[in-house]
């Protein structure tokens, strides 16, 4: 089963980039959104203005609870994917450990000679669950849930 992720994050000085919220939609339908309890009022203006409004009033998890009910909403699953893997997957992983087949959107769309995909209209400014569910519409527009394609991992 497959999963499709997006994490919001801020630079923090001093601190580096930290995660902030994560979404998850797996393809059996089931979604996940959390919001990790952290200080970021250290963060930059366009964090606050893009990401921090919108997610500012949701219920905030403890590192434990968000790493808990990640690791929950991600039982069963054996490929993730991202649009960005970088920061993505590298945030995840210090959450709740090694992943081993990860897919990356973006890879695979220039690989393809990125061809002329939707662009995304957010209803919320920068929102990780609304972009994990255009993620996985971006792999379905690819063909990569056609399962007789062999995705390419990073």
């Amino acid at each position: 089963m497959k999963a499709w992720f997006d994490t919001e994050f801020a630079q923090i000085p001093g601190k580096g980039t930290q995660l902030v919220s994560i979404g998850i939609v797996r393809e059996d339908g089931e979604e996940f959104h959390g919001v990790l309890d952290t200080d970021v009022s250290e963060a930059g203006w366009w964090f606050k203005k893009h990401v921090w409004r919108g997610i500012k009033d949701d219920p905030k998890l403890s590192e434990v609870d968000l790493a808990a009910e990640v690791y929950n909403a991600l039982w069963g699953v054996t490929e993730v994917a991202t649009r960005e893997g970088g920061d993505d997957f590298d945030l995840l992983e210090d959450l709740i450990g090694p992943l081993t087949r990860k897919i990356d959107i973006n890879k695979i769309w220039r690989a393809m000679g990125e061809p002329t995909l939707p662009k995304l209209n957010r209803k919320r400014i920068h929102n990780a669950l609304e972009d994990a569910k255009f993620y996985r519409h971006l792999h379905e527009l690819l063909g990569l849930a056609d399962e007789q394609r062999t995705p390419q991992t990073c």
